[in-house]
């Protein structure tokens, strides 16, 4: 590294300190809330059975395993093995990937974002009201945002080893992050696959599976190890959330649109699609010609479908 890398790192990181400070001071003002709805089950009920077993062993009992490969669990209770168990811990587990959302998301808009601006767009992303929502929260979906941006960014750099432990990093927090894991998967192809012969192709894609493979091992491995050992997969007959995996009729189907649609306006993000569709209807041509703001509106359609689809399931 160039002394003139590290010297822009280092002002980088003073820029960000407020960010820095603010998250800290932030967590501290909540660290004394108790765990709260889905983190009930994947952070308290998986830690404390993890952290009284001793780590023992990788599956959970049925009454509250959705399935899931439980590393979260896992690292909140080795939290609570090396600075004892307690909330002002737990809370304190979330700050380095606070910290670290703020590190990429600052990466990713610099990409793009006109550097007199930089400040001000990362402002306004980190004050979206979802994300900071779940940020006082001791939740595996901020670990699942901190991931997802780390291997956005990895992609856009073509860093082959980071993409592939940023990835595999998703699968490890739970179902959710192999969502996140294809969409990042769909913009690597979309961005880096250049199809010119079949023969060229076919390697791309061979390279592209050395790098993606780790991801797929792992979560095929865990599922049918889980399997073998209890006979379902995501769900079983009596778990409180097996409801949710029937079929439904078409009237079902338009009940779970409406309550999605729903979902998306309680959290106001629906105003977000309409400046993106008003962007796209004033800006079609110049956007059509540029690669810079088709590739910009690819990861802004992407990250978003994701981050809702996260969030709302």
């Amino acid at each position: 590294m160039t002394n003139n890398k590290k010297t822009s790192e280092i002002k980088q990181f003073i820029a960000l300190l407020p960010f820095f400070i603010f998250a800290a001071v932030a967590t501290w003002l909540v660290s004394d809330h108790i765990f709260f709805w889905d983190t009930v089950q994947l952070g308290a009920q998986h830690a404390t059975f993890f952290y009284e077993n001793n780590f023992s062993g990788i599956l959970l009992p049925d009454n509250f395993d959705s399935g899931h490969i439980p590393a979260f669990g896992i690292y909140i209770a080795f939290c609570w093995k090396l600075f004892g168990r307690s909330l002002l811990v737990s809370h304190f587990a979330m700050l380095p990937f606070i910290f670290g959302i703020i590190w990429q998301s600052h990466l990713l808009l610099k990409k793009f974002i006109n550097p007199k601006y930089i400040y001000f767009a990362l402002t306004l992303f980190l004050l979206d009201p979802t994300l900071l929502g779940q940020a006082v929260l001791v939740s595996p979906d901020v670990v699942l945002v901190f991931l997802f941006l780390l291997a956005l960014n990895a992609v856009l750099q073509q860093k082959k080893v980071l993409t592939s432990i940023a990835v595999a990093g998703l699968a490890l927090v739970s179902m959710r992050g192999m969502m996140a894991a294809f969409a990042i998967l769909v913009l690597d192809l979309l961005f880096s696959l250049k199809i010119k012969t079949v023969k060229s192709t076919i390697l791309q894609l061979l390279q592209k599976a050395v790098i993606y493979s780790p991801v797929l091992i792992l979560f095929l491995s865990f599922n049918l190890y889980h399997y073998y050992k209890k006979g379902w997969i995501g769900y079983h007959e009596e778990s409180p959330w097996a409801e949710c995996f029937q079929l439904v009729d078409f009237k079902g189907l338009l009940y779970n649109i409406g309550i999605l649609g729903w979902r998306i306006l309680d959290f106001g993000r629906v105003f977000l699609w309409i400046t993106f569709f008003v962007i796209g209807i004033f800006y079609f041509k110049r956007i059509k010609n540029d690669a810079s703001a088709r590739k910009l509106l690819l990861i802004f359609i992407v990250t978003l479908a994701t981050l809702s689809v996260i969030f709302l399931l």
